[in-house]
């Protein structure tokens, strides 16, 4: 029995995960492949982890993501693969197991979690603030040299195009679809951290700091790039438990 259960321990000790670490890789925004795939393996990997048989690789897979998370990159993919392994933990401690609000708990007091995430969070925004101003700023300067042009310039730059009966006067500038395109992925990636941050203070007993709370407010509300992030950030402080 001996000899059979030591075996048993090294095979375990030995293992060796291929697959998990191939599809980490993959799913960063710095890999070369396209954004559809990149969302295919972060697919994958989560569904991985989520398995019994994968179990001892969720710990290291998690700290792992904080790491990432302080980096700032890739971290919709990053927040997604961490709350579906927390998700994979019962809501009460089953034997050799800890509930998700322990394992919560111990990221944040041990690791950081929440003081990592609006780190990363106050970073990204005022970046994504600067991105789009300096957009909207080229934009500008782009349409009041068309307007400053002479009336035979503008005509060799934007050749008159019969219009169709009832077709509309203007029509919309690709700058102008420039920037929609920009604020809608700012949306996106704001959801993905707001979402994740509801998940944790639902899912555990994590409190937010008067400080924390005030990133949100100053960066969504008085410093927000679009009406939408402040209409999502009231939706979400409403219902948060005290």
């Amino acid at each position: 029995h001996y000899p059979l259960r030591r075996q048993r321990q090294m095979c375990i000790r030995d293992s060796r995960w291929y697959g998990l670490h191939e599809l980490w890789d993959l799913m960063s925004d710095s890999s070369p492949v396209s954004n559809e795939l990149r969302q295919v393996a972060a697919s994958i990997l989560a569904d991985l982890l989520t398995w019994t048989h994968c179990a001892t690789q969720r710990q290291p897979m998690l700290l792992r993501c904080v790491v990432q998370l302080e980096t700032g990159h890739s971290v919709p993919q990053t927040l997604r693969l961490v709350r579906a392994m927390l998700a994979s933990f019962p809501i009460k401690a089953r034997k050799k197991m800890d509930s998700v609000a322990a394992v919560l708990e111990k990221l944040d007091e041990q690791h950081g979690l929440l003081r990592v995430f609006f780190s990363e969070f106050l970073r990204y925004h005022e970046a994504a603030a600067g991105r789009l101003e300096e957009l909207t700023a080229a934009v500008d300067t782009e349409s009041a040299a068309l307007a400053s042009a002479s009336p035979v310039s503008r005509r060799t730059a934007s050749p008159a195009v019969p219009r169709s009966a009832g077709a509309a006067r203007s029509s919309p500038r690709p700058a102008d679809a420039t920037i929609r395109a920009a604020r809608a992925e700012h949306m996106e990636q704001l959801g993905h951290r707001i979402n994740f941050l509801n998940f944790c203070v639902v899912s555990a007993a994590l409190t937010l700091t008067q400080e924390q709370l005030d990133v949100l407010w100053d960066r969504c509300v008085v410093h927000s790039i679009t009406a939408g992030e402040r209409d999502l950030i009231f939706r979400w402080v409403q219902p948060v438990p005290p």
